[in-house]
């Protein structure tokens, strides 16, 4: 944010938005850890690794470009054999969570059907992901988003992963528009604020998070359409 005794910092017009979707346009109904605990009890067994590591393990392995269910098998049995148990048993937690987890149940966050809205006023508009295919497409139809995109790039798996510029590269390209001249809109500093900067994009970080260089911070999204109606100016 520009201070008083400071000029303000003059851009080009905003020709293309790109949105994140996690965090960002859309959340679970239930968390991972609602979800991991149900699977659990449907197995018979008392937990036997936390939500935080799975989320650790599915970094280490997201990376392989496969399936969500391969992905989350491979996740499940490597968490067992580390805490000194049958790798089977992963294989049955991973079948019991992909039986709970329904990628449909999901809902827009406040301000999401607005923003992107705003957003195709502007001009094209794309989906810039971190996410299995399979698995970021019923997310967009249970939230209702399908075909709201011109194009989306599913990071990871058609591209390197965010923070890499790739997939950013990738969706601008397929709009037509430089990149100094789109604004991509994401809640975390470490993939969409610094993927967006290392493609020459402007960012937008939604939320209260204070860490991280976006070029605008915006709280709620539905503060978006504002920002677009005056992009010339950093806020």
């Amino acid at each position: 944010m520009s201070r008083p005794d400071e000029p303000a910092v003059v851009f080009e017009p905003i020709d293309a938005v790109t949105f994140d979707l996690d965090g960002t346009l859309c959340r679970y109904e239930r968390s991972p850890g609602e979800v991991l605990d149900l699977s659990f009890e449907a197995v018979g067994v008392e937990p036997v690794f936390s939500e935080a590591e799975y989320s650790a393990a599915y970094d280490r392995f997201a990376a392989e470009g496969i399936g969500m269910n391969e992905l989350r098998e491979r996740c499940f049995r490597w968490l067992c054999e580390r805490a000194d148990h049958d790798p089977a048993l992963g294989t049955d937690l991973a079948a019991a969570f992909a039986a709970e987890r329904n990628h449909r149940r999901v809902g827009a966050l406040p301000g999401a059907r607005e923003a992107i809205e705003a957003a195709r006023e502007v001009g094209p508009v794309a989906l810039v992901t971190n996410g299995p295919p399979d698995m970021q497409r019923e997310k967009l139809a249970g939230v209702g988003f399908d075909g709201a995109f011109d194009h989306l790039t599913f990071a990871g798996f058609e591209t390197r992963a965010k923070p890499d510029p790739e997939p950013f590269d990738r969706a601008l390209d397929a709009l037509s528009i430089p990149p100094e001249r789109a604004l991509h809109v994401g809640d975390s500093p470490e993939t969409d604020v610094a993927g967006a900067s290392a493609a020459g994009m402007r960012s937008a970080l939604v939320g209260k998070r204070s860490d991280g260089e976006p070029t605008h911070r915006i709280d709620p999204l539905s503060a978006l359409p504002g920002l677009l109606e005056r992009p010339q100016r950093r806020i």
